[in-house]
């Protein structure tokens, strides 16, 4: 009996865990080039990356709250009029 109450329990982890990467991978396939998946605030841009054309001469209101999103790659700033993660000489102003 306890050898089948181990199988029952073994297949079911393994189900779990197929199931818990299905879904962090296709949530990861959302973002778009340039992009990665993270936390920001839930206020959105400019809140958790750089945005092109916006100068951060003073710290930014932005909440505590985790807002899963895909935010631009470290050196890549969102151009606000086609929200592509661009390099900063892309940048129009």
């Amino acid at each position: 009996m306890a050898s089948k109450t181990g199988d029952i329990f073994s297949t079911w982890l393994i189900i779990t865990v197929i199931v818990t990467l299905s879904v962090i991978s296709a949530k990861g396939s959302k973002c778009k080039q340039g992009e990665h998946l993270g936390c920001g605030s839930a206020l959105g841009s400019p809140c958790g990356e750089d945005v092109c054309n916006i100068e951060k001469t003073a710290p930014l209101m932005c909440t505590m709250e985790c807002q899963e999103r895909c935010l631009c790659d470290k050196g890549l700033y969102r151009r606000l009029t086609d929200k592509k993660c661009v390099p900063k000489s892309e940048c129009k102003s």
